[in-house]
């Protein structure tokens, strides 16, 4: 019934107001579920949901994709690694309040290769489109180069930097034809990311978690823009209804989780 051995409660103890921090981290965990101190720990909400931990998610606050892939695991099914991101997160990202996304990358591994997709409550409702090869920096495009090939490395990483600059930065499109091509070449790449910083005066983003948060806010912002509401409820969808989204990898050669 003592204290917490870093600092926090235990699950004796009334209920901490705050989030409980066990050597530097924040745990969230399952009722009756051990920190691994050996601490018994209470219950918290997370703002990231992992879909491969067993616990049940509700399709009003995750969507409909998220429920699909977290039932696709329980039953023992191949997934790959992911995370949900609930309707008042999403919500909230849009209003323009920042995520800490930094806390789910280690579960992705090193040099991390993530998509960003949506969960609408009903698939008929669309969504933000799916944002492909999140994570791809020039580290990321080094280490992949030993197993696909400097051409598709370099092609991952043009990609990743055409699509960001005009569905994220919101760039206009015509200033990154040079990566039209299949494989672009490096000066092409070189030009765009040129390009990217004279416009928006800073380096093309390096951290992944800074680059997976301005991803989660860009999609966010589309879900409540004017023409995807309206889009949405010609498809009968509620004036007022949110979006979940999903973050998940790696990716394979074919550029599909």
């Amino acid at each position: 019934r003592g204290p917490h051995p870093a600092g926090g409660l235990g699950q004796a103890d009334n209920p901490p107001r705050r989030k409980t921090a066990c050597r530097g981290e924040i745990w969230r965990y399952a009722a009756g579920a051990k920190c691994p101190c050996g601490a018994r720990m209470i219950k918290k909400p997370a703002k990231f949901q992992d879909l491969l931990s067993g616990d049940d998610i509700a399709v009003a606050d995750f969507g409909a994709r998220a429920r699909r892939l977290m039932k696709l695991a329980r039953e023992g099914l191949p997934v790959p690694q992911a995370f949900a991101l609930p309707v008042r997160a999403v919500r909230s990202r849009a209003a323009g309040q920042a995520l800490d996304c930094a806390v789910i990358l280690p579960a992705f591994g090193e040099n991390p290769v993530l998509s960003v997709r949506s969960s609408p409550q009903n698939p008929d409702w669309g969504g933000p489109e799916t944002i492909l090869n999140v994570g791809m920096t020039e580290a990321t495009r080094t280490a992949l180069v030993p197993a696909l090939g400097e051409g598709p490395a370099r092609a991952l990483y043009a990609r990743f930097v055409q699509a960001y600059a005009i569905r994220v930065a919101r760039l206009d499109a015509d200033m990154f034809d040079m990566l039209d091509e299949a494989v672009p070449g490096e000066d092409a790449l070189q030009a765009a990311l040129r390009a990217y910083e004279e416009e928006m005066e800073e380096p093309f983003p390096q951290d992944v978690a800074v680059q997976l948060e301005n991803v989660l806010r860009s999609m966010a912002r589309a879900w409540e823009g004017t023409s995807a509401r309206l889009l949405r409820q010609a498809k009968g969808a509620p004036a007022d209804m949110a979006v979940e989204l999903v973050n998940d990898g790696p990716i394979t050669l074919s550029i599909e989780t």
